[in-house]
C-alpha cells in the first residue's frame, strides 16, 4: 500500500470500539467487538501506529434475530486478544485504511484490512463508518472470513 505523503495525514483519527453491523456471520458469532487506539504518528510516512484488541465473546443485548443494536457497549465472557501490529493510513483513493493482526492466544489469532467511508452511511437506521474482511485463523490456517461493515460505537 502506499505511504501518506510526508505532509498531510489521515483525515481523522477513528478510535474506539467497532462492531459488526447487522447479523453476526455465523463463523464469527463469539466476535463482539475491536478496539482502536492511537499510539504514534510516524512523521516519515504519516502512518498512524494503532493500539487495541479484539474481544470475543457474546456480545449483551443481542435481539432474537441476531441482530447487533446500535449502542451496544459489553460483551460477556470471551477472550481479549491484542493487537501484535497494526496501522491506520491513508490509500491511493485518499481514504483511511486499517489494518491490524493480533496476537495468537491458544493458537488463534485475528486478522482485519478495511477502509473507512469518506463520511458514515446511513444502512438500516444506523451509521455504517468501516468496511472490510475479517479473517479468524487458527494454528496458522485460515478458518473463516467475511466481509463485515462496522459501526463505532464510543463508549458515554
Amino acid at each position: 500500500m502506499a505511504s501518506i505523503p510526508q505532509n498531510s495525514k489521515p483525515s481523522f483519527h477513528p478510535l474506539g470500539p467497532f462492531r459488526i453491523h447487522g447479523k453476526q456471520p455465523a463463523a464469527f458469532q463469539d466476535f463482539c467487538e475491536f478496539t482502536l487506539r492511537r499510539a504514534a504518528t510516524n512523521d516519515k510516512t504519516s502512518e498512524v501506529s494503532i493500539e487495541g484488541w479484539v474481544q470475543t465473546g457474546k456480545p449483551l443485548d443481542i435481539s432474537s434475530s441476531g441482530e447487533q443494536p446500535s449502542g451496544l457497549s459489553r460483551c460477556e465472557g470471551g477472550i481479549r486478544y491484542p493487537f501484535e501490529t497494526a496501522l491506520l493510513r491513508r490509500n491511493r483513493s485518499g481514504l483511511d485504511e486499517v489494518e491490524f493482526k493480533t496476537k495468537a492466544i491458544n493458537g488463534i489469532y485475528y486478522a482485519f484490512k478495511g477502509v473507512f467511508f469518506e463520511k458514515p452511511k446511513w444502512v438500516n437506521d444506523t451509521y455504517v463508518d468501516l468496511e472490510g474482511s475479517l479473517c479468524k485463523f487458527e494454528n496458522g490456517r485460515k478458518v473463516s472470513a467475511a466481509q463485515v461493515r462496522l459501526i463505532n460505537w464510543t463508549y458515554e
